[in-house]
């Protein structure tokens, strides 16, 4: 069982459908037979056939994982800079199987940051819209790596159509991807073997869950009542006057942590309306006053409810500087039918102060999921 520490891997796979969805053909109908997508693969088939390999990318520990990959298919892995990435998953592991064009078997492992604690299938949806996937299944299963949320999906490219098996996982901050892929005609013979490096995929050293700061109940009760929680060490500034029919309070961390970031809870009245991309553009005007300069945005997507009695919204990550750093503003905005709530997240980037990250990321999370209206 070959280990092996590896720098920073490119992603070879992931990075080709991005280039290959934009300039592909709209998806076709559905196949009329959905290609199979095994649930289990035999324990003797696994010792037989396949290598079990073992990576640490990046010398971290957080990263190492093992899987199963059938015997002499090529490591093609390479070496990316960062495994920082919201967007395009970074690759940490490539494997093709050589000569045999009529399928071009591949499988890849890959991961990235979760801007905060989203559901793994929310995830995988958001990469079908985005890449333009035609979903042709979905599941929810277990493999050696615990729970994992699995597309079926189809993809036609100028070069033909192909299918591919994407199994999510989410440990810590971030998500891991085993994709596989196919040709659409050679899938259903390969299938069995993109299956086991899906359900054999494990992490050595799974990070813990994200840590929860001791809460504190807070309630602004203007333009309309809204209960939650914030870290009880961290300095609440605002929440007590109402400016035209919207309360804003802002959540820091005490100066003496050395934490930069800060928390903004935003509420909107009825009489003074305030849609999603109004919200957005309002949280991103605060930031730039206080030296924000955006560059881009990286996510935009559906958000889940956050907690019960809380409807659906929307989500918003922007990624910019300040004078001194790379920062990103996390905007999410719920219409709660009394007003809009809009809750945002400002900090450094994971890469440029990774505490700093998972103070805000850890506080954005339980925020969210204490709110009561």
């Amino acid at each position: 069982m070959p280990d092996r520490s590896l720098p920073a891997p490119a992603a070879p796979l992931l990075a080709w459908l991005l280039v290959a969805a934009l300039g592909a053909a709209p998806a076709s109908a559905q196949p009329k037979e959905v290609p199979p997508m095994p649930t289990a693969v035999d324990a003797t088939d696994l010792d037989r056939d396949f290598e079990r390999i073992r990576n640490t990318p990046f010398a971290d520990p957080e990263l190492a994982y093992e899987l199963a990959v059938p015997r002499g298919w090529q490591d093609e892995t390479e070496a990316p800079s960062s495994p920082d990435s919201y967007e395009a998953p970074v690759s940490l592991g490539c494997w093709r199987k050589l000569g045999d064009p009529e399928r071009s078997p591949e499988i890849e492992v890959s991961c990235a940051l979760l801007p905060f604690d989203m559901p793994a299938e929310a995830w995988l949806d958001q990469l079908a819209r985005k890449l333009e996937f035609e979903v042709l299944k979905r599941q929810v299963g277990t493999g050696a790596a615990g729970r994992m949320a699995e597309l079926l999906v189809r993809l036609k490219t100028d070069g033909g159509a192909r299918v591919l098996r994407l199994s999510a996982f989410a440990s810590g901050e971030r998500l891991f991807l085993v994709t596989g892929m196919a040709t659409e005609p050679g899938y259903p013979v390969v299938a069995r073997e993109l299956a086991a490096a899906a359900l054999s995929f494990r992490l050595l050293s799974p990070a813990p869950p994200r840590p929860a700061p001791a809460p504190a109940d807070y309630r602004i009760e203007q333009p309309f009542p809204v209960a939650l929680a914030v870290p009880a060490d961290w300095v609440i500034e605002g929440g007590d006057k109402l400016i035209e029919g919207h309360g804003v309070a802002w959540v820091r961390p005490p100066q003496s942590s050395g934490l930069r970031a800060h928390l903004r809870i935003h509420l909107a009245s009825n009489e003074f309306p305030l849609d999603e991309q109004g919200a957005i553009e309002m949280a991103l005007a605060q930031a730039k006053a206080g030296g924000f300069t955006p560059d881009r945005v990286l996510l935009e997507l559906p958000a889940a409810s956050p907690a019960p009695g809380v409807p659906a919204g929307r989500f918003c990550l922007i990624e910019g500087r300040d004078p001194d750093r790379a920062m990103e503003l996390r905007v999410l905005s719920f219409d709660t039918g009394g007003g809009r709530l809009t809750i945002s997240g400002y900090c450094p980037s994971h890469a440029a102060a990774p505490d700093s990250w998972r103070a805000c990321t850890a506080a954005l999370d339980a925020l969210l999921k204490s709110i009561k209206l």
